[in-house]
């Protein structure tokens, strides 16, 4: 997939997302007694937008600084979008910043809908296990951007006692701020009867009391 990307971005008309993308230099296999890893190589790179959000009181990075860094890893998605036809679906920053972390990235399908994205940047057709897009990709910038700005996840749908992924209490904290999805929507999840009743109230197993 790396090597894919940096093909295109030889004949890419999108210059800005081009310049705002870390691309592979090279790609190679490593064998070891623990299985065989594929690594890349690419232009060394400033330390990460998490390592310079720390220099900041309480993690709060200015506005202005938040903005410039959202503006371009929108161009470097609008490259990964229309010229590449893959959704990134992790959104990690490095350096300039520039668009990195692509252990993830998926070419696009007519019917995606496999898990996927970290945790607390899962996007809410992700979480309902429906057929997602390019559009997860910008609410993963849109709950970063607040994470940035904040210094602190929106959602974290994690039990404290054992830091483990919990589905109701992410499903909770996605309603509680969001309102519950309309009725037609999620009566296509496959996990619709499992959590909501018929009127498509959320159904509370007495573990989104982490909330």
């Amino acid at each position: 997939m790396l090597r894919y990307i940096s093909q295109k971005a030889k004949s890419s008309l999108e210059l800005a997302g081009y310049f705002f993308t870390r691309f592979a230099d090279d790609v190679f296999l490593v064998q070891s007694a623990f299985g065989d890893h594929y690594c890349f190589a690419s232009e060394a790179h400033a330390p990460s937008v998490r390592s310079l959000q720390g220099i900041f009181p309480d993690r709060k990075m200015p506005k202005s600084l938040v903005k410039s860094l959202i503006h371009r890893v929108l161009f470097a998605l609008n490259f990964l979008h229309l010229d590449c036809n893959v959704v990134h679906t992790v959104t990690a920053l490095a350096g300039i910043p520039v668009l990195t972390d692509f252990g993830q990235m998926r070419h696009i399908e007519p019917q995606n809908t496999g898990w996927c994205m970290p945790d607390v940047y899962r996007a809410p057709e992700v979480l309902l296990k429906l057929p997602w897009g390019y559009p997860i990709d910008v609410w993963s910038v849109g709950v970063m951007m607040l994470d940035l700005l904040e210094g602190r996840n929106l959602f974290r749908p994690h039990d404290p006692s054992n830091n483990q992924y919990v589905l109701p209490v992410a499903l909770a904290q996605y309603i509680a701020y969001l309102g519950t999805p309309p009725l037609n929507v999620l009566q296509q999840s496959p996990i619709f009867a499992v959590y909501f009743d018929a009127d498509g109230k959320y159904l509370s197993d007495g573990s989104d009391s982490l909330v």
